[in-house]
């Protein structure tokens, strides 16, 4: 049963909010390669992403050169693609914030592993899809960590490290012809099913670098907007990392 779309759609990327309508394609010719907005952080000059004004029965765009779009949305305000499915559903946005060296990378890892064996579905009958397709980038780094973390041929008392995120894992830049350059975030997004409902989990990770800087440097910062918006906040810390050893 499909469910009733949403009239507004915020970007899990840019968090703007945006109406329906105004929901951007990818085209998919390949002359039409003319997006420059991801700078040199992108795969190069991307897709040209536009509104159409033509489509096939089966509601796929058609872009100016009469090629039939594939099912590709993107955010009109940062131009990052947004799953089909997102747009379907009630955003939750979760951060996960610490110092440097508290576990995030650690905790990251083994949530994700733990939604892997389908525990949600088991424990409280959800159904969850994790979106392998979107920001390809981050999603192979977390593989690899599971790979080190829970299926590498070591003997049980071997300390297993992993590589510490840096910010450049977490977010990308965009050039806007009007804001100039600016950040925006990279989730990790999974789409949670219950009886026909359907609920966007947003995961973030943010690196203690990432709130470095001068005072105007961190209220611009995407990652200060999310502690203030997330609907949760996991806040990670290491007593170790403190020389009285408490939270005082």
């Amino acid at each position: 049963m499909s469910m009733p779309r949403q009239n507004f759609v915020k970007c899990p990327c840019c968090w703007e909010r945006f109406p329906l309508s105004q929901t951007m394609w990818i085209a998919s010719h390949d002359e039409l390669k003319d997006d420059y907005r991801f700078g040199t952080q992108g795969s190069g000059i991307e897709q040209k992403r536009f509104l159409p004004e033509r489509f096939t029965p089966d509601c796929r765009a058609i872009d100016e050169r009469g090629e039939i779009c594939k099912r590709d949305l993107a955010c009109p305000c940062c131009h990052m693609e947004i799953p089909e499915r997102y747009i379907n559903c009630t955003p939750m946005y979760v951060s996960i914030v610490g110092t440097r060296g508290a576990g995030k990378t650690f905790f990251l890892t083994a949530l994700h592993y733990r939604l892997q064996q389908n525990r949600f579905q088991r424990d409280y009958g959800l159904k969850l899809f994790f979106d392998a397709g979107l920001y390809a980038s981050q999603n192979r780094k977390l593989a690899e960590n599971i790979q080190t973390l829970f299926h590498s041929v070591v003997s049980a008392d071997t300390f297993v490290t992993l590589e510490a995120t840096s910010p450049g894992d977490l977010e990308m830049m965009i050039t806007d012809p009007k804001k100039g350059d600016y950040n925006v975030a990279l989730p990790f997004t999974y789409i949670l099913n219950q009886d026909g409902k359907r609920h966007a989990l947003c995961l973030y990770d943010h690196s203690g670098e990432s709130f470095q800087g001068d005072s105007m440097e961190k209220a611009r910062n995407i990652f200060t907007r999310h502690i203030l918006d997330s609907d949760i906040l996991f806040f990670l810390y290491d007593p170790t990392q403190n020389e009285n050893g408490s939270l005082a």
